[in-house]
Parts: C-alpha cells; sequence; structure tokens
C-alpha cells in the first residue's frame, strides 16, 4: 500500500477520510509522518492540517465520495 502519497485520500483508523497534503521527506526516503487535511479550516481560512504517523492500517480509498454513476 502506498501511504503517504501527496494528493492520495486515506481513510484512517478512527474512520476519517482526508487528503494527504504533504509528507515528511529527507533525502528522498519518507520519514514517517504526512500532513493530511480533513477538511476543515482555522480562523483565517488557512485549512487546518494534522500531522500523523503513517501507518500500514490507513486505507487507500479511489472515490472518497463513494461510487458516482
Amino acid at each position: 500500500m502506498d501511504t503517504g502519497v501527496v494528493r492520495q485520500f486515506v481513510k484512517v483508523t478512527d474512520g476519517r477520510v482526508g487528503a494527504v497534503i504533504a509528507n515528511d521527506v529527507c533525502g528522498g526516503v519518507l520519514r514517517g509522518h504526512c500532513d493530511v487535511w480533513f477538511g476543515e479550516f482555522g480562523p483565517n481560512d488557512d485549512p487546518f492540517v494534522e500531522q500523523l504517523l503513517v501507518t500500514d492500517n490507513w486505507e487507500t480509498v479511489a472515490c472518497p465520495l463513494g461510487e458516482l454513476g
């Protein structure tokens, strides 16, 4: 599973679905943390991002809103 890929939607262990918007990389190696956005905005309309440890329990979500059509 390719967790930690930027612009990938993932379902995390608590059931929330979010978009990976950045990852912690050094020398081309993923260091274990990703910035994930779950759709919340802060007081200045800035996206509220959580830095989470990448885990194999994350599920990649191809279509986060369900099947379309």
